[in-house]
């Protein structure tokens, strides 16, 4: 597994990381990522060496311009040929066909559910999520996983995965 303390700062933990990949690697194809922010987690999918589709608009965020964290985003990530970042909101992206969606970005129960539907045209056998716990935003994300699926397969910290 890779030690997250090489990848760029982020929110995902090792215990995370190491499960997001476990389950990644299942899989063949493109990987999809909707909700990238500076591209920590971009940075760990793409070490599979796979097509990596990151999907994000890249706005303000806490204070952050929205261009100094797609500009922070292209830095962190300019290492990996294999990324494809595309900048618009997840309910405006063209999916392509993935076998693994991995979705952390917008916290809303809205956006989280939009992000799920979006996904699902992807026709992946898994899809990850982060922040999917009892408490803070974590309550919309689970509220919005929870109305697709029954319960995630695995889970670790905040992370859930979901098959389909």
């Amino acid at each position: 597994m890779i030690d997250i303390n090489t990848l760029p700062e982020g929110w995902l933990d090792q215990e995370e990381a190491d499960l997001l990949l476990k389950w990644a690697e299942k899989t063949k194809g493109p990987i999809v990522e909707i909700g990238s922010y500076k591209g920590r987690s971009a940075a760990l999918l793409a070490g599979l060496n796979r097509w990596l589709i990151c999907v994000d608009s890249w706005q303000d965020y806490e204070g952050q311009k929205g261009e100094e964290i797609y500009k922070t985003f292209l830095e962190n990530t300019k290492g990996y040929l294999n990324i494809e970042p595309v900048r618009c909101r997840a309910e405006d992206w063209q999916p392509v066909e993935s076998e693994f969606v991995y979705i952390d970005g917008d916290h809303s129960f809205e956006g989280t559910k939009a992000a799920i539907e979006k996904a699902l045209q992807c026709h992946p056998k898994y899809i990850a999520g982060h922040d999917y716990y009892r408490t803070s935003d974590g309550l919309n994300v689970m509220k919005a996983f929870d109305q697709f699926f029954a319960r995630p397969v695995a889970q670790a910290g905040k992370m859930a995965i979901f098959q389909l």
